[in-house]
C-alpha cells in the first residue's frame, strides 16, 4: 500500500473516531434489531411470513416437528432470526457504510478541504482509496458483527427451548454470508457519485434500498419458503452485478475537477 494512502486512512480514521455517532451507529442498530428480533413479539405480517415459512418447508430451517413443538411460541422469532434479520443487516450494513462513505466526501466539500488535499502531493485516486478503504473496513466490521450477534441470538433461543445445539443450515449461511456483502458492494460507486456531485437529491435517492426487505416481507408470505431463498440469492447476484457496472461508469467519473467544481 503507497504510504500517501495509509497516512489518508490515519486521516479518515481519526476523523471516524472524532465523530462518535456515525462510529456507534452501525454496531448500536445491529445489536438493537438483534435483541428486538429475540424478545420483542414479531407484527402479524412478519408472524404469518415466518410460519408460512417454516410450515412450507422446516427442513431449510434445520427443524422438524419435534423441534417445532419444543420450540413453541418461540417458532416465529426463531424463523425470523434465521430467514428475515440477514435481510435487514444487509440494508443497515449498507446505510451506514454508504452514509459514511458520502459524507466523508460531501464534509470534505463543505469544509473546503478538497482542495487542501488535491494541493498535497496526493492523486485523486489516492483520496478516492482512502475513504473506500476505510468505508469498506467498516462494513466488513458491521457485517461479521451481525453475522455473530444474529446466529449467537439463534443459539441462545433454540439452546434455551430444546436443550439443543442449532445446526445453521446451508441456506442460513448463504443469507447470512453472501446477501449483507452483496449489497454493501453497492455502497461504493454509489457514495463516489455522491461523493462528486454534492446532490441532496442523490444522498437520499442512495437509501432506496429501505424498500427492498418490505417488498420480501411482503412476498415471503405469498410463496413457498425454496422460492424465498431463491429470491434473495438472485437479488444478491444482481447486487453485485449493478455495482460492478456503477463502477465501471464511476471510474471514468473520477477527476479532481468533479471533487472541487461540482
Amino acid at each position: 500500500m503507497k504510504a500517501s494512502v495509509k497516512v489518508l486512512i490515519k486521516k479518515e480514521l481519526w476523523m471516524l473516531k472524532g465523530n462518535p455517532s456515525m462510529l456507534l451507529l452501525g454496531p448500536g442498530l445491529i445489536l438493537f434489531v438483534t435483541l428486538m428480533s429475540s424478545l420483542v413479539p414479531p407484527t402479524p405480517q412478519g408472524s404469518y411470513a415466518a410460519q408460512h415459512q417454516i410450515l412450507s418447508n422446516p427442513g431449510l430451517f434445520g427443524l422438524n416437528d419435534k423441534l417445532i413443538h419444543l420450540l413453541g411460541d418461540w417458532t416465529v422469532r426463531f424463523g425470523l432470526l434465521v430467514a428475515q434479520n440477514p435481510l435487514t443487516f444487509g440494508i443497515l450494513t449498507y446505510l451506514t457504510t454508504y452514509s459514511y462513505i458520502a459524507n466523508s466526501f460531501v464534509s470534505e466539500r463543505i469544509n473546503k478541504t478538497m482542495e487542501v488535499l488535491f494541493a498535497a502531493p496526493v492523486s485523486e485516486t489516492d483520496v478516492v482509496a482512502s475513504k473506500l478503504i476505510t468505508g469498506a473496513v467498516f462494513g466488513i466490521s458491521l457485517f461479521l458483527l451481525s453475522f455473530l450477534a444474529n446466529t449467537l441470538a439463534i443459539e441462545f433461543i433454540f439452546h434455551h427451548c430444546t436443550g439443543l445445539w442449532w445446526t445453521p443450515t446451508r441456506e442460513y449461511l448463504l443469507l447470512m454470508t453472501f446477501f449483507p456483502p452483496a449489497f454493501l458492494s453497492l455502497a461504493f460507486p454509489l457514495a463516489l457519485i455522491v461523493g462528486m456531485r454534492g446532490s441532496k437529491f442523490l444522498m437520499a435517492s442512495g437509501t432506496f434500498v429501505i424498500f427492498v426487505p418490505i417488498v420480501l416481507l411482503i412476498m415471503a408470505s405469498q410463496v413457498s419458503v425454496g422460492d424465498y431463498f431463491k429470491l434473495i440469492f438472485w437479488i444478491a447476484v444482481a447486487s453485485v452485478l449493478l455495482a460492478v457496472l456503477v463502477t465501471l461508469a464511476a471510474r471514468k467519473m473520477v477527476n479532481r475537477l468533479a471533487f472541487i467544481t461540482n
